[in-house]
């Protein structure tokens, strides 16, 4: 409807905030791109000129943050950094964006996708190793610069096929891969290790899986794989409580195979695996036509879900109170804002 947009005080959102930093075990996340200070404030009248006017203010804020930045001329490193294959027939593919924790953002998730179906159509790549560079494995998707211009129907089938598409990545390798995690992983990134065929952390990695606490669904097939691979207590630790869980406890668990002290000891030793793998030509460890089938279909049945729950109160509110705690204030007041107007948006 018709609104003015203002100023506001920070102290308006002290109820909403969630517990600090309880994800990635007291560090801060940077990867969450920050929207201009102000709210929305709704006047009587109401018509959907205005209410569509408004979604696109809404929707389109982050995306003029990054042309805005990208106007300055700052050099930006790739997202992702591919090396090899050698002679031993492995590929290295490192996520690369370490001043954003390596976030999973809409170029990281490109460049990340791209990567993969190279390496599966490449007949020298024989097997693959996934990594980070820097503290962290990655800090999660980046939802605030994923958000773009469209209406709440049409997010909603565009974050379901978005977030299919990423997984079939994994699910549908046809190579080994394994993946060295020698930082903290959260979300998606951690989700989509469990679908490598081994994984080894290092003593300093977490793995966390925080939707409850975000108000949205379990994915990365995990609402399926957690249970039945890492037991029903475990699930529950990652799925409903959200817990940052060390590499040595998820060890014990199973979910990682080998843990190592230190960064360079993981991927040397994720390197040594894949190429014992490619030297012997083993499959991988979904190769079954019929495991494959029953993964798509959880993969697919999360990601309807998923692109429900973004535009869902309880997302918006979640978001509200989690960058207002990473000190996000700009991102915070955009998702206030969906929040606040969400009676009217959402109809469109």
């Amino acid at each position: 409807g018709r609104c003015t947009i203002s100023p506001t005080r920070g102290s308006d959102l002290q109820s909403l905030r969630g517990s600090r930093d309880s994800h990635t075990g007291g560090q801060r996340s940077s990867g969450l791109v920050e929207a201009p200070l102000c709210c929305v404030r709704p006047q009587p009248q109401h018509s959907s000129f205005h209410s569509i006017r408004l979604c696109q203010l809404i929707w389109s804020t982050p995306t003029s943050k990054r042309q805005s930045s990208m106007a300055t001329g700052e050099a930006t490193p790739p997202p992702v950094v591919v090396s090899g294959p050698g002679p031993d027939g492995v590929q290295t593919i490192r996520l690369n964006d370490p001043r954003r924790l390596n976030a999973w953002g809409p170029k990281m998730i490109e460049a990340l996708s791209q990567s993969l179906k190279a390496a599966d159509a490449n007949p020298q790549v024989k097997a693959v190793v996934l990594t980070g560079t820097g503290r962290y494995y990655s800090a999660g998707v980046d939802f605030a610069s994923s958000m773009e211009v469209m209406l709440p129907s049409s997010l909603v089938e565009t974050a379901r096929v978005r977030n299919r598409d990423l997984f079939l990545n994994f699910i549908d390798f046809g190579k080994p891969l394994i993946c060295a995690v020698q930082g903290p992983a959260v979300g998606a990134p951690a989700t989509s290790a469990t679908l490598c065929d081994v994984l080894v952390a290092t003593e300093a990695a977490t793995f966390c899986t925080p939707f409850a606490r975000l108000g949205l669904p379990p994915e990365g097939c995990s609402s399926y794989n957690f249970a039945r691979l890492f037991g029903q207590d475990f699930a529950d630790r990652m799925l409903l409580k959200g817990d940052a869980v060390p590499a040595a406890e998820a060890a014990a668990a199973g979910m990682v195979h080998e843990v190592t002290p230190t960064p360079e000891a993981a991927l040397a030793r994720a390197q040594a695996i894949a190429a014992d793998w490619a030297a012997q030509g083993r499959p991988r460890r979904i190769a079954a036509p019929d495991e494959r089938e029953v993964l798509r279909r959880v993969n697919e049945k999360e990601s309807k879900k998923l692109g429900e729950a973004l535009i869902g109160s309880s997302f918006l509110a979640a978001m509200t109170a989690f960058c207002q705690d990473k000190g996000k204030t700009g991102a915070s007041w955009l998702f206030w804002v969906l929040l606040m107007t969400r009676p009217v948006w959402s109809r469109l």
